[in-house]
């Protein structure tokens, strides 16, 4: 019995240090444990911590562009009212100034059918009295003729001769009359269709293109002055407009250049048509939207300020 109890007591013993043995274990293994787990805990708190700043700023972005984004909307809503307003005024403009443009070409073409109307008058009464005056010249002529005749009768062939001759100055003097009246009324109409046309100034004398020329869908290339021909155009630039630039104007696809005799540009424009002035160079966008800009042949060189 002794012996057995013996050896119970030392497998009891065996035993309690397998259970200490076992009881350190667990307990190093549960220290490591709540090691890791606060390591976890405190990673954990830092990645939410983390994820709570960014879903802050996130938040903050989030109604800035919301914010951003109305503003937008109501600055796009006030730019197509804006815009909507400007081209009504520009199309009220542009209608009013084609019936003020057709009112004054209306008025000075009643004012031209008026002026040769009486230049017609006028002309039809000064050749009727040119005609009177030749038929009377005629008679007084024949008469003249027959008294010299009588006076001598030697004379007779020079006498013809004479006459014969002199039959051809009143209608010399006739054509010249003619001519005179005929360029009188065409100076008129040109002077009242110039002041029209603002022709009458440097501005316009310097021009590439006549005042009143319309850039619309035909390419063209105008030099200065416009006036003169081809060939000439230099040189009589030189003479009358020598305190000036010439210029060159080219209108092709919507694309105003206006370049000097260096061909370097002077004015670059993009529109979708346009109207040259004397003094300014209106432009038209595909809106309607109406831009001026001052005509660089208006400056003046600087020797010459």
């Amino acid at each position: 019995i002794e012996a057995r109890v013996a050896a119970n007591k030392k497998k009891l013993d065996e035993h309690n240090n397998d259970l200490n043995e076992a009881q350190q274990k667990y307990r190093k293994a549960v220290a490591e444990a709540d090691a890791r787990i606060a390591q976890m805990n405190e990673k954990h708190t830092a990645e939410a911590a983390d994820l709570r700043r960014q879903a802050r700023d996130a938040t903050i972005e989030l109604e800035r562009l919301r914010t951003h984004l109305m503003d937008t909307k109501k600055a796009v809503k006030n730019s197509d009212t804006t815009a909507t307003k400007a081209a009504s005024i520009h199309e009220k403009r542009v209608n009013e100034l084609q019936k003020k443009e057709k009112k004054i070409s209306e008025e000075y073409e009643d004012r031209i059918s008026m002026l040769i109307k009486k230049h017609t008058e006028q002309t039809d009464e000064m050749r009727k009295k040119i005609f009177e005056t030749n038929l009377e010249c005629d008679n007084l002529k024949s008469k003249l003729t027959s008294m010299q005749m009588k006076d001598s009768p030697g004379d007779v062939q020079g006498i013809k001769q004479r006459a014969l001759a002199s039959l051809y100055e009143p209608a010399k003097k006739a054509s010249w009359l003619n001519f005179v009246s005929i360029s009188l009324a065409l100076l008129m109409v040109a002077i009242a269709i110039g002041a029209q046309m603002e022709l009458w100034s440097m501005d316009a004398v310097c021009s590439p293109a006549m005042p009143g020329t319309k850039l619309n869908s035909k390419d063209v290339t105008l030099s200065a002055p416009w006036w003169a021909p081809g060939d000439f155009k230099a040189d009589v630039f030189g003479y009358v407009c020598s305190n000036r630039q010439r210029l060159t104007l080219y209108w092709t696809s919507g694309l105003l250049l206006i370049k000097d005799t260096n061909s370097k540009i002077v004015v670059e424009k993009r529109a979708n048509s346009g109207l040259v002035k004397a003094n300014y160079i209106h432009s038209m966008n595909r809106k309607g939207k109406i831009e001026s800009i001052r005509a660089p042949w208006t400056e003046l060189l600087s020797s010459s300020k």
